[in-house]
């Protein structure tokens, strides 16, 4: 089961995205100078508030008509299609049409004269087609065109989020040229949500030449400055107070400033660590 995570400031970054979290659909660019912008703790607070229906407190009860999925490719159960498709059909409980590896067919070859068998020969043999064959792009394009369709039925009554996580022209060329431009960008205005997750420190990974252009971006902060400083530290605070109740309010913000005073040039460790840090206070508290 995926663990929740409650947003730590992030106030303007989801105030851009409050159309999309109350089910537009469209595509977000979520853009970030590398890991200290905490970019992998944003997506997982993104999926915990469009899944659990953050608001503003608490999660409510989780709603099963509002789903995503994750493609990561440093995550190799969402790497390539075969495990996207599983994963999908996991999420979504679909049944697709199978895949296949290779493909084998029977086939007439005719081997012309000048042979060494002393004439023209006719036999039938086996044909097994490679990775790149047509009967393979027929299994794979069938079963997208599958997908596509159970996922506009989902959105006739639910609400779904990809988040397409940061990675090389290379590493998302499936997606774009098989996924999305296979059915799943007409979606979008069903519903569909897609955020991509753009890391601009890495100059060397380029972008896919049929990559969706977002309708929305926004920025991560490399850091906390003053006024979100004092946001994370109300959100902290405030979960302490609920959360142990043996903490008076004015304990509670001084815990929670120490803490994210310690971190604000480095929220990867803030929002990476707060959990348990929470976590480890409460078993303190008894």
């Amino acid at each position: 089961m995926r663990r929740q995570t409650f947003p730590i400031d992030w106030r303007h970054e989801f105030a851009a995205l409050q159309p999309f979290l109350d089910g537009r659909g469209g595509v977000v660019g979520v853009k970030y100078t590398g890991d200290r912008c905490a970019p992998n703790s944003f997506a997982e607070t993104l999926t915990s508030v469009y899944e659990g229906r953050w608001n503003g407190q608490n999660f409510t009860a989780k709603n099963r008509d509002w789903r995503s999925l994750r493609i990561d490719r440093h995550n190799y159960k969402v790497r390539y299609l075969p495990e996207i498709r599983t994963e999908f059909m996991r999420k979504l409980e679909l049944d697709l049409p199978g895949t296949v590896s290779t493909s084998q067919a029977s086939g007439t070859v005719h081997i012309a004269s000048n042979n060494t068998a002393g004439g023209d020969q006719t036999f039938e043999t086996e044909v097994r087609y490679g990775d790149d064959d047509v009967a393979r792009r027929w299994h794979r394009d069938e079963w997208i065109e599958s997908l596509c369709t159970q996922l506009e039925q989902f959105l006739a009554k639910g609400h779904f989020m990809v988040i397409l996580m940061h990675g090389s022209s290379e590493d998302q060329r499936e997606f774009w040229e098989s996924l999305w431009h296979g059915g799943m960008s007409g979606l979008v205005e069903k519903g569909l949500f897609l955020v991509r997750m753009i890391d601009r420190n890495d100059t060397a990974a380029g972008e896919h030449h049929r990559a969706a252009q977002p309708d929305v971006e926004i920025s991560l902060p490399p850091e906390l400055y003053a006024e979100q400083q004092a946001h994370a530290i109300e959100d902290i605070a405030n979960w302490i107070t609920r959360r142990i109740p043996t903490y008076t309010p004015e304990q509670a913000r001084l815990l929670a400033k120490g803490r994210v005073l310690a971190h604000s040039e480095d929220l990867n460790i803030l929002h990476g660590k707060v959990g348990f840090w929470l976590t480890k206070l409460k078993q303190q508290a008894g």
